[in-house]
């Protein structure tokens, strides 16, 4: 019987939370063990449920914006798309 080989190095998508480390650090860490993509969390921090309860409150439209354009800056930084 032939053994099956199975792909490890499969690209991960990451759910990003910046309320543990700043956006500059969570970006190089991704960037450094090679996360295909990136999803932003938009949650406000500190008040974080689990997406399906009710009562989430995310970010405003500003702070969001602010938050992907600082993931982008550092994107940029780092050469990564």
């Amino acid at each position: 019987m032939k053994a099956k080989l199975v792909d490890y190095l499969l690209p991960a998508l990451v759910d990003a939370d910046t309320g543990h480390l700043s956006v500059k650090e969570m970006v190089r860490l991704l960037v450094e063990v090679g996360a295909a993509a990136i999803h932003v969390e938009d949650q406000v921090h500190g008040l974080k449920k689990c997406g399906h309860l009710p009562g989430k409150v995310v970010k405003s439209i500003l702070a969001f914006f602010r938050t992907l354009l600082e993931f982008r800056k550092e994107l940029d930084k780092l050469g990564s798309e």
